[in-house]
C-alpha cells in the first residue's frame, strides 16, 4: 500500500520543526518587548501625569521605538510563516483530508482477523499523522492571527493606555476594547509551538518498517 501522504505528513512535521524555532525565538523578543512597553504604558508611571502632552518627551520616544519595533518583528514574522507555509507546508490541507478519508474506509478494507496487528499500528500511524497535521494547521492559524493583531491594533492598544478613555468617549480609531487587546497580546507570552516529536517518533518507526 502506498503511503505517500504519511511520508508528506512526516515531512511536514520535520519541516514544522524547524519553523517553530525561528517562531519561537522570534514571538520571545516580541513578548519580551510587549513586557517593556506595558512598563513604560503603566499607572504608576504615569500616574503622576494629567495628560498625555504632559508627557516626558523621552518616555514618547522609548514607547514610539518599542512599538514600531514590535510591530515590524510582528509583521516579518506573519511574513516568514506565511511564506513557510506556502514552501513546505502547501500539502497540509489535502493531508489531513486523505487521511480522514483513509480513516472512513479503513474497517472496510482490513476486516481480516489476522492482520489485526498491522491494522492497529496503521490505525496508530494516522491517528498519529493526523494529530500532527492537525496541531501543525492550528498553531500556523494561531502564530498568523496573533502576528496581525499585533501589527494592526498596536497603535490602538498604545492609544488607549495613554488617553484612558472613559464611558462613551472611547478614542474615535479605536474598534477593540482595552480587556481584548490585553487578551489578544498576552496569547504571545503564553503560546508555545508544538513540536510534535511524539507523532514524528511514530511515523518514522511506521515508515522504517514498511520502507518497500
Amino acid at each position: 500500500m502506498k503511503e505517500t501522504y504519511i511520508e508528506i505528513a512526516f515531512q511536514i512535521g520535520k519541516s514544522w520543526e524547524v519553523i517553530t524555532k525561528f517562531i519561537t525565538r522570534s514571538l520571545n523578543v516580541i513578548s519580551n518587548l510587549l513586557a517593556t512597553l506595558e512598563l513604560h504604558l503603566s499607572d504608576e508611571i504615569l500616574s503622576n501625569h494629567v495628560s498625555e502632552e504632559t508627557l516626558q518627551s523621552s518616555r514618547f520616544i522609548v514607547i514610539n521605538d518599542l512599538s514600531t519595533r514590535i510591530k515590524k518583528l510582528s509583521a516579518e514574522l506573519n511574513g516568514y510563516v506565511e511564506y513557510s507555509f506556502k514552501e513546505h507546508l502547501s500539502n497540509l490541507e489535502r493531508t489531513i483530508k486523505w487521511i480522514n478519508d483513509e480513516y472512513s474506509t479503513f474497517n472496510h478494507f482490513n476486516s481480516d482477523k489476522n492482520s489485526e496487528l498491522t491494522s492497529m499500528k496503521r490505525v496508530q500511524v494516522l491517528h498519529s499523522s493526523l494529530k500532527l497535521c492537525t496541531l501543525v494547521r492550528s498553531d500556523y492559524n494561531l502564530v498568523w492571527s496573533l502576528t496581525s493583531a499585533i501589527e494592526e491594533n498596536m497603535d490602538c492598544f498604545i492609544q488607549h493606555k495613554l488617553i484612558k478613555p472613559s464611558a462613551g468617549n472611547s478614542p474615535s480609531s479605536s474598534k477593540l476594547t482595552e480587556s481584548t487587546l490585553f487578551e489578544q497580546f498576552s496569547k504571545v507570552k503564553d503560546f508555545h509551538c508544538y513540536n510534535c516529536q511524539p507523532e514524528l517518533a511514530v511515523i518514522s518507526k511506521y515508515l522504517d518498517r514498511n520502507k518497500p
